[in-house]
C-alpha cells in the first residue's frame, strides 16, 4: 500500500467509491429520452405511405428444409 507522506492517507483514500449517483442519473436520462419519444411518438401524425410493388428472388440454390425427428411439415 501507498502512504502518501505528506498526509499519512492511503493515496486512494479521496476518491469517490459510490456508483449511486451516476446510476440515478443514467436512469433519469433513460426514462426521461423514453418519455419524451413516447409522448412524440402518441401525438405525432401520419401525413401519408408509401405503397410499392416488388418481387423477391433467391440468389442461391434452394434450401431443402427436413424435420430432425422426420414426420411431414403441414405449414411454414
Amino acid at each position: 500500500m501507498l502512504i502518501a507522506p505528506t498526509t499519512g492517507k492511503l493515496w486512494y483514500s479521496d476518491v469517490p467509491r459510490s456508483a449511486r449517483w451516476p446510476t440515478i442519473m443514467g436512469i433519469a436520462v433513460l426514462f426521461t429520452t423514453l418519455g419524451v419519444f413516447g409522448v412524440w411518438a402518441g401525438n405525432a401524425s401520419i401525413a401519408g405511405a408509401v405503397v410499392s410493388h416488388g418481387v423477391f428472388v433467391a440468389t442461391g440454390q434452394n434450401k431443402i428444409i427436413q424435420l430432425l425427428e422426420g414426420g411431414v411439415i403441414k405449414e411454414i
